[in-house]
């Protein structure tokens, strides 16, 4: 509908004509229908927007988490980071299995649980001596306490005992809320599988002399065998000073309990390596506890 009005002006008259069209109701409703198959699309898209922002928050918590826990063991807890780190730390298994009868044994510390420690749980050196506890050992004099692994040219390596260092953390570069006591039971954990054994050198795999063999090298590294010997032996006092560091992380943890110290991971999970140069001993305060001696070196 539209409506003239007239206005004078002077002598003349001047027609003025306001349209008052509108939209129809089929013209709102397909607008409308538009819209909304925009909106469900965006909704659509929302959900694993959501998803790659969190796996990407994660991946980045994971590779900052690996640095620090990495450095923590290598450089004998000189590492950035705080200093009571027991409390991003809920609990530590070791579990220590003879591959030969199958018995396993596990110890299992933590906050209420600091049986054969003889210091808090809070303390930075006792997070990283227990996660410094090496997997098995090659015979060495040092490590008398510890799985031993032997070796023959014909079969490799056979590992008749292993210890196996499981940590549940909560992330340090995770939310600081987290730490709150209030919302620890909602806190995103981890598990973090620490695995320290010697680097197996060529040598193992090789004969230098007619009756040159590594395992007669492992058994005593001061023997004088026949010409070519040396370098075996330098190889093999190689496997004393040297070794591989796996940082094997998981997560998300669920179901966690504090007091069995049983939980679900998840299936994300990275895996760290490293080199440590140095010796690696029993503490000499604790039987328990192990530490590297980077500026150290073994012959034995």
């Amino acid at each position: 509908m539209k409506m003239d009005t007239f206005i004078r002006s002077g002598q003349r008259l001047r027609t003025i004509r306001k349209s008052t069209d509108g939209f129809t109701m089929i013209e709102i409703a397909i607008s409308l229908a538009i819209v909304a198959v925009a909106m469900v699309a965006i909704l659509g898209i929302l959900p694993a927007g959501l998803t790659v922002q969190q796996e990407n928050r994660e991946d980045t918590i994971m590779d900052l988490e690996a640095e620090y826990y990495m450095q923590l063991i290598r450089n004998s807890g000189m590492a950035n980071g705080p200093l009571n780190i027991g409390q991003h730390v809920d609990q530590i298994t070791i579990t220590r299995t003879n591959h030969v009868s199958g018995a396993a044994n596990t110890t299992l510390y933590n906050r209420n649980n600091t049986t054969g420690l003889g210091t808090t749980w809070d303390s930075r050196q006792v997070i990283r001596k227990l996660l410094s506890t090496p997997s098995w050992d090659l015979g060495s004099e040092n490590l008398k306490l510890i799985p031993d692994a032997v070796f023959s040219p014909q079969n490799g390596v056979s590992i008749t005992e292993e210890n196996e260092v499981r940590a549940v953390i909560r992330a340090i570069s995770g939310n600081a809320i987290d730490t709150a006591p209030a919302f620890q039971d909602s806190a995103f954990r981890y598990e973090l599988k620490v695995s320290i054994h010697p680097v197996l050198t060529p040598a193992m795999f090789s004969g230098f002399g007619p009756q040159a063999g590594a395992s007669q090298v492992f058994q005593d590294l001061n023997q004088q065998g026949p010409q070519g010997q040396g370098e075996l032996l330098r190889q093999a006092a190689l496997n004393q000073n040297l070794w591989e560091v796996q940082l094997e992380m998981r997560w998300p943890v669920n179901n966690f309990d504090t007091v069995a110290g049983t939980y679900i991971t998840g299936n994300n999970s990275r895996t760290y390596r490293t080199y440590v140069a140095g010796t690696l001993a029993v503490d000499p305060r604790n039987r328990n506890f192990y530490q590297f001696d980077r500026g150290g070196y073994s012959t034995q």
